[in-house]
């Protein structure tokens, strides 16, 4: 009943004009602003403030910035996760960086927005709330690697502090890691929102359109597989030497991605992957849980 009602041409107007907060732009225009808002940061802070302008009413506009800001958001986690600014083997001190504190202050305000907007979620709402909770153990372990050492490891020489620092710093990356896969899974939460609120869903049926979908949702969850399988062979400890260093083939995200595309067709299993020996034990574990979901996510789709 509710698609027949909405096929009316009528009723597709009258929801295209509250999607669209009537600011009639062409659709050329529209990318244009989305383009712009991604490339150019201080324009998505300020079209992301609450302004009492037609503009800044308008759904569309809102939902812009809400992709644009998720998009930030999980550049943000990828640099923490893939080590981007410095490896962990490297780390002498427990204060995070510069780029983990941003990371802190932009999770603070994804929990101020989810505190505000309880009850409003639906369909894949709960995404939010599981990256907000590995994303806390994420922090929480990090907080243990600076507290326990003071308190319990008083007899250990510096170097053994520093190798379990480092060992509690790559399992903080393995939750971030987690948090990093649902924040691709929640970018399909975007993709339902003009099922419900534009006429595409109803007037566009054919199989091109399908197809598209599919690949949208399949590479969705091939780039957040390739960054988290990409995250644990991130080395942890100092390589003894070089060519050590190199044997973790797949501490880059286009290595990773060729393992990836050629697992799908049973060409790599878990055993003939590089050897994790410069991270801790548990993360063979890690890989091979990742690795299976990875292989039956794919199956399915």
């Amino acid at each position: 009943m509710q698609k027949e009602v909405v096929s009316y041409a009528s009723v597709q107007r009258y929801l295209t004009e509250i999607w669209t907060g009537r600011v009639d732009w062409s659709f050329g225009k529209t990318v244009a602003f989305t383009l712009m808002t991604l490339i150019c940061p201080p324009a998505w802070f300020y079209f992301s403030l609450p302004l009492d302008t037609r503009i800044g009413r308008a759904p569309i506009i809102k939902f812009v910035c809400h992709i644009v800001s998720h998009i930030y958001f999980t550049i943000l986690l990828t640099i923490v996760v893939l080590n981007l600014t410095h490896k962990i083997y490297e780390v002498q001190s427990i204060v995070p960086y510069p780029v983990e504190w941003l990371l802190l202050l932009w999770l603070s305000g994804n929990l101020v927005s989810e505190l505000s907007n309880v009850g409003g979620g639906s369909g894949l709402g709960i995404v939010k709330v599981l990256i907000l909770v590995l994303s806390a153990a994420a922090i929480a372990v990090h907080v243990l690697a600076f507290v326990l050492p003071i308190l319990f490891m008083q007899h250990l020489d510096s170097d053994q502090k520093m190798h379990f620092v480092r060992t509690m710093l790559y399992l903080k990356n393995q939750l971030f890691a987690f948090a990093l896969l649902f924040a691709f899974v929640e970018f399909l939460d975007f993709l339902t929102v003009h099922h419900l609120f534009g006429p595409w869903a109803i007037i566009i049926r054919d199989l091109m359109y399908d197809l598209t979908r599919f690949l949208v949702i399949l590479l969705l969850f091939i780039a957040g597989f390739t960054l988290h399988v990409t995250s644990i062979f991130q080395p942890a400890y100092q390589p003894a030497n070089a060519d050590d260093g190199q044997v973790m083939r797949l501490a880059s995200p286009e290595q990773t991605l060729e393992m990836l595309f050629f697992s799908l067709f049973g060409l790599v299993e878990p055993d003939t992957m590089p050897p994790l020996h410069l991270v801790p034990d548990f993360a063979k574990i890690i890989l091979k849980l990742i690795f299976g979901i990875y292989l039956l996510v794919t199956l399915i789709k």
